[in-house]
């Protein structure tokens, strides 16, 4: 979804750069919406990773604790990559 997100801004922006400009306000807003969805869900999603990443429930066996920090590092990533998405969705407004 990151990537697909990526390639929507690499598209607006060679658009922006163009002559032509038609319907770039809705496929900013689309964009922009999905961006913001994405930051919205991710944080829950993490702290629940965390907790599991660090044996808050007896249901995980430890050997899973390393899989569930790679998850967790995975998400942080993302978020990262959706805020500097949402920056720059608004540089472009």
């Amino acid at each position: 979804m990151v990537d697909e997100l990526q390639e929507k801004l690499n598209e607006i922006e060679e658009t922006v750069l163009a002559t032509s400009s038609e319907n770039l306000i809705p496929r900013l807003l689309q964009v922009r919406g999905v961006v913001n969805h994405l930051r919205q869900i991710n944080p829950p999603q993490r702290d629940v990773v965390n907790r599991l990443a660090h044996g808050d429930s007896k249901m995980i066996r430890p050997v899973l604790f390393a899989l569930f920090r790679d998850l967790r590092d995975n998400l942080i990533r993302i978020d990262e990559q959706a805020a500097s998405y949402a920056d720059q969705l608004l540089i472009s407004f």
